[in-house]
């Protein structure tokens, strides 16, 4: 009787122990899925926020006017051009109507059309 009792209560522990480990296993497997669907989601979420965030924005303004000042002293048509590329890069993402500088708004968007060469 009490050697029944000893192998029933082992039994019970090792299925204890690999109902456990499939447990875990099965969540893990769970959260991968879960942040392999929502991590895009979540990202792009992260990244509308950050460019409507106080600081990206005044950091936008502080790089237009700095290359508008560029521009305007480059005669160069090389280096004009690559102003406008890089400014075209750096804005493609950023709403124009978060820019609190009128004049800065209307060369961002006349970057962004492509009416400055």
């Amino acid at each position: 009787m009490k050697t029944k009792q000893i192998l029933t209560i082992i039994a019970m522990s090792i299925l204890g122990i690999i109902v456990l480990f499939i447990l875990c296993f099965g969540l893990s497997w769970a959260g991968i899925a879960w942040s392999g669907f929502f991590g895009p989601k979540q990202a792009t979420v992260q990244q509308e926020v950050w460019q409507n965030s106080s600081p990206h924005v005044q950091s936008v303004e502080q790089d237009l006017a700095k290359e508008q000042l560029e521009l305007a002293k480059t005669t160069d048509p090389q280096a004009r051009q690559a102003i406008i590329s890089y400014l075209q890069t750096e804005c493609a993402g950023v709403d124009p109507n978060t820019i609190n500088n009128p004049q800065l708004r209307i060369f961002m968007e006349q970057i962004q059309s492509g009416q400055i060469n």
